[in-house]
């Protein structure tokens, strides 16, 4: 399949579409927050998201930022993995190890740790306490996602660049 032809706007109507509302406030309760990770499957890289149900762009609390929460229960691991977003994970709760590159012992981390995860680090958490390690996690993985250059190292070191579909 070839490429198609493009459109050509008059620059009025270019600006005119790229016209987006005014973001608004969005507050998330705590209460609804733990309710919904009772119910939520815990998966590996995570368990709930936030959204600003007003905002054009989905599952994005503003543009190109998302944000996750991951549960790590007590006792597990995740696997090393990287990609290529960047994270900012604030630890809410719990206590445990995070995993950054080569670092096989990992620095321990707990309540109110932040910790910055560039793109392209391998990195895993392990819980060593005996509550859940409950991460929040900003990330620009939906900037990424919009210019083309979602993409993660898959196990056996090849890159994977995601696209719907």
């Amino acid at each position: 399949m070839g490429p198609t032809l493009g459109a050509i706007l008059p620059f009025a109507e270019y600006l005119a579409q790229n016209r987006r509302k005014r973001p608004s406030s969005v507050i998330w309760r705590w209460s609804d927050l733990e309710e919904a990770i009772a119910r939520a499957r815990h998966g590996e890289r995570g368990t709930i998201a936030l959204a600003d149900p007003n905002s054009a762009d989905p599952a994005t609390i503003a543009p190109g930022l998302s944000a996750a929460v991951q549960i790590v229960k007590h006792g597990d691991r995740t696997a090393p993995h990287a990609h290529s977003f960047w994270h900012l994970y604030f630890v809410h709760s719990g206590s445990g190890l995070v995993l950054v590159d080569e670092d096989a012992t990992g620095t321990p981390i707990g309540a109110g740790d932040c910790v910055f995860i560039p793109a392209w680090s391998s990195h895993a958490f392990a819980n060593a306490g005996r509550e859940p390690l409950v991460l929040f996690a900003l990330q620009n993985l939906p900037l990424m996602a919009g210019i083309g250059s979602l993409a993660r190292k898959e196990a056996d070191g090849s890159v994977a660049v995601v696209y719907a579909g």
